[in-house]
């Protein structure tokens, strides 16, 4: 029997919707780009705002070093490195799920507008066509959760944090292989 591969969670939603809100946890231990928030779970990051501070770093790089990293489960927040080619590089090397935090435009632009910034409707369509194309096109390699994001921050913090518990939880693994 083989060891179970870890796990990668690709976080995706729309700008603004609360990726980096939602991996917002203390810092237990950093290694390199690789920040431990719990017990063998790692954002991929510099920062904890996600993927979104590995900016200074070549793609290749940083895929490099996830694949170096297969001890890990990582979270992934972010855009840049959640595209389908991501998953396809990265599903030999992990066990994929795929975190969609559906967010609809009323709720999506009042996230943002606290920010003191303005959405683009032309954006916000774009993104989610590409959404439903990442959902689509990865069928088949990763396990897929689609979070209701219309919600306060603390209740979809509460079932991602779930979903994170069960799918990294080594018993459950193996029993739902």
């Amino acid at each position: 029997m083989s060891i179970a591969k870890k796990k990668i969670f690709f976080i995706v939603g729309n700008y603004g919707v609360g990726k980096s809100t939602l991996i917002d946890q203390p810092i237990l231990s950093q290694t390199k780009m690789f920040l431990e928030i719990r017990n063998n779970v790692y954002v991929l990051g510099n920062k904890i705002i996600g993927a979104d501070s590995l900016s200074a770093f070549k793609k290749e790089y940083v895929l490099k070093e996830i694949k170096r990293n297969t001890d890990k489960n990582i979270l992934i927040a972010g855009n840049y490195y959640c595209q389908i080619k991501d998953f396809e590089e990265l599903r030999s090397y992990f066990d994929l799920v795929l975190c969609y935090l559906k967010t609809d435009f009323e709720n999506n632009l009042k996230r943002i507008s606290q920010r003191g910034k303005t959405i683009n409707v032309a954006t916000y369509n774009n993104k989610l066509k590409n959404h439903i194309s990442l959902i689509k096109k990865t069928n088949g390699i990763r396990k897929l959760y689609i979070i209701d994001n219309n919600r306060t921050i603390q209740e979809v913090k509460d079932e991602f944090y779930k979903i994170l518990d069960i799918e990294t939880n080594e018993k459950n693994r193996l029993k739902t292989s």
